[in-house]
């Protein structure tokens, strides 16, 4: 019969294998530079490249992680400032109006404030429990 590998056997690991998956909290505003992003168009890549530092700014002052945000704005609108979902979502962060009025942004469709107004909601709903 094979002998038990020592990590199987019963007892606490001394290490944890999958240390390198855990995540970051922080907002990894320590001089977040351009990057470019993998699996999206080429159209996509330059206006993001035209937004990425406001992006990373608005998200460093509001408190959520770059990466983050930055990931949010790829899916929602491919970095379109003018785009509009069948829903009525707006502009690069997606917001719907009601969330616009609330959250005080008087001009979706300009980017900083857009930018702004979705940062704001994601990090409400990211210190949700």
């Amino acid at each position: 019969m094979p002998s038990v590998p020592t990590w199987m056997r019963a007892g606490r690991p001394t290490s944890t294998p999958f240390k390198a998956l855990t995540f970051s909290t922080g907002t990894d505003c320590g001089g977040t530079q351009y990057f470019p992003r993998i699996g999206i168009s080429p159209d996509a890549q330059a206006r993001r490249r035209v937004y990425f530092d406001l992006i990373a700014q608005v998200a460093c002052e509001v408190g959520v992680p770059v990466r983050l945000f930055d990931a949010l704005i790829a899916q929602e609108s491919r970095y379109r400032p003018y785009a509009r979902s069948s829903a009525g979502a707006m502009g690069l962060a997606q917001l719907m109006p009601g969330t616009a009025a609330y959250l005080g942004v008087s001009d979706p469709w300009h980017p900083e404030q857009n930018l702004r107004g979705g940062a704001r909601c994601q990090r409400r709903s990211k210190s949700r429990p």
